[in-house]
């Protein structure tokens, strides 16, 4: 009888453990579901391999009247959703098959969300497009953040997000409020160009190296309250709009406000008391 007790509770045990365990499962997979038209949602979960949604089935060819290159849109049509989870390889949303000259790029026309995740390799979302609810709060990008050209039609959250290569923004467009709060870039931070069309949010930010806003519009304000720009800032031909703050934010490397305007105002002659006022 007492065996018969130590048994049960022995399988109780790995029951448990199997029921709070992470789930593991290959990238093709995940493929294979938005393939079938199945919603994709993992938690706790390992995705391993490269997350190639390049290889999804429905693609379309974009005429180019700037490039010989082939475009090529893939479309993902479910809801994606990873919580909690760790990505050990590439996830891919672009790919520039140099050889061929052909380039593909996936349009995400529902849900996508990737929260608390951990991308052990390069994150590569160039020319993608969010048509629906999108959110990529409190992830560690250990490799690459390619978001240069990406669309958000909705509002978007980056926010406590850590950055460890280089995270590229360039000429990304968000249509809608932006939160990029708490967030720590280790690598460059490329927002040249980027196009914001409401408000923005930067504020408690750490910038740890050279941060790029060259030409990049905030038509409906924005803040860095407390931003922490340790290495070189690169705001030249910046346009602010209030609501504007830059209260405690703290410059460590050489700044460029050149030609940089708030409300049609100069920017550069007085940054200082723009960043005691605000």
């Amino acid at each position: 009888m007492k065996r018969l007790i130590i048994l049960v509770v022995v399988k109780m045990i790995i029951f448990s453990l199997q029921l709070f365990s992470e789930t593991s499962v290959n990238g093709d997979e995940i493929i294979s579901a938005i393939n079938r038209i199945q919603p994709v949602r993992y938690e706790n979960a390992i995705i391993k391999g490269n997350l190639n949604f390049i290889e999804v089935q429905e693609k379309k060819t974009v005429s180019s009247s700037v490039s010989e290159t082939k475009e090529y849109h893939c479309s993902v049509r479910v809801p994606v959703v990873f919580i909690d989870c760790t990505f050990t390889g590439d996830v891919s949303a672009y790919f520039n098959d140099e050889t061929k000259d052909e380039m593909f790029a996936v349009m995400f026309y529902e849900t996508v969300v990737f929260e608390n995740c951990t991308f052990k390799r390069d994150a590569l979302f160039k020319y993608s497009e969010f048509h629906k609810n999108t959110n990529f709060p409190n992830n560690r990008f250990e490799g690459d953040a390619l978001f240069k050209y990406s669309e958000f039609n909705t509002s978007v959250s980056f926010e406590n997000c850590s950055f460890y290569e280089g995270a590229n923004f360039k000429y990304a467009k968000f249509a809608q409020e932006s939160i990029f709060s708490y967030s720590i870039f280790y690598d460059l931070a490329n927002l040249k160009y980027t196009k914001f069309k409401d408000f923005t949010d930067f504020s408690m930010v750490n910038f740890k190296d050279e941060v790029d806003f060259k030409y990049t519009k905030f038509p409906e304000g924005v803040t860095f309250k407390n931003t922490v720009f340790t290495d070189y800032a690169n705001f030249k031909y910046a346009h602010f709009s209030e609501p504007f703050n830059m209260k405690g934010a703290e410059f460590g490397g050489d700044t460029n406000f050149k030609y940089t305007k708030l409300e049609g105002r100069d920017f550069s002659e007085d940054r200082t008391k723009y960043s005691e006022a605000y």
